[in-house]
């Protein structure tokens, strides 16, 4: 039986595939990756599983879309009860846009994908997180916040109001992420709450 249920979103490659084929290779965890391309996530599963991975499933998601957020954790809530560790590594980083899109919610793309859908989530699974022996959310931070040690969040240019590149943008996102880790597990005395910088194409948390 699995013991430990664990949310890896934009776990079909890179870090989050790392990680998910490192849990899944426990036999006590059940790994749930959030893609948003079904034919990416399937795929991901697919290796996984070959690779030696016991417990892999996943669930669609445009983490752009907050109702497509919301429309993904019921989904989840509807398969499974308990939820111990979320992860959210899923990122919006493209230095070929050179202009700002704004969502059908109002948001910057890369700040809905980067910190308001992270943020929701967060929210969203409080509950189950919450009854958790050990629940846990761990935010992916980035090694290039340590070029700029002095950065400080321009909280008028979230949407990109004022000013719009994406390398700026993205590392204003992981400021941002960085801000709400600290304010988070200040409210949260019975979830762990953790942000991560990776340095390698792998986490172990477990």
């Amino acid at each position: 039986m699995c013991k430990k249920h664990i949310i890896i979103t934009g776990g079909n490659s890179g870090i989050g595939f790392q990680a998910a084929l490192q849990a899944s290779f426990n036999e006590n965890c059940l790994v749930t990756i959030i893609c948003r391309n079904k034919e990416r996530a399937e795929k991901a599963c697919d290796d996984i599983l070959k690779a030696g991975g016991r417990h892999i499933d996943y669930i669609t998601a445009d983490l752009s879309n907050m109702q497509s957020v919301k429309d993904a954790v019921n989904t989840y809530k509807n398969r499974y009860k308990t939820l111990d560790v979320l992860i959210n590594n899923a990122a919006d980083f493209d230095i070929t846009n050179k202009t700002r899109n704004i969502t059908a919610d109002g948001f910057e793309t890369q700040f809905a994908v980067n910190v308001v859908s992270p943020y929701l989530l967060s929210c969203l699974f409080k509950d189950y997180l919450a009854n958790s022996l050990n629940g846990k959310i761990i935010n992916i931070s980035s090694k290039g916040l340590c070029l700029f040690p002095f950065i400080e969040l321009d909280f008028s240019n979230l949407n990109g109001e004022k000013y719009y590149k994406p390398a700026y943008t993205y590392y204003q996102n992981k400021l941002a992420l960085l801000l709400f880790s600290k304010y988070l597990s200040d409210k949260q005395t019975n979830i762990k709450i953790q942000a991560v910088r990776v340095t390698k194409a792998y986490i172990l948390f477990i």
